[in-house]
């Protein structure tokens, strides 16, 4: 997600950016640092799971 966000320079005033992925904390900062001086609010939504899990059966 850093390097899309480091690839645009677009006003994100009034946006929040939702990272749904794993991320350290560090990696975290990061991310809602580059957000906010774009203007833009950040909130880290990271998914607990593997892969094989998502759609299944089993975990609704």
């Amino acid at each position: 997600m850093r390097q899309c966000l480091a690839e645009i320079n677009a006003d994100l005033s009034g946006q929040t950016i939702v990272g749904m992925h794993t991320a350290t904390p560090m990696e975290a900062r990061l991310t809602a640092e580059r957000v906010h001086d774009l203007g833009g609010r950040y909130l880290g939504a990271g998914i607990q799971g593997s892969p094989e899990m998502i759609g299944a059966a089993a975990v609704g």
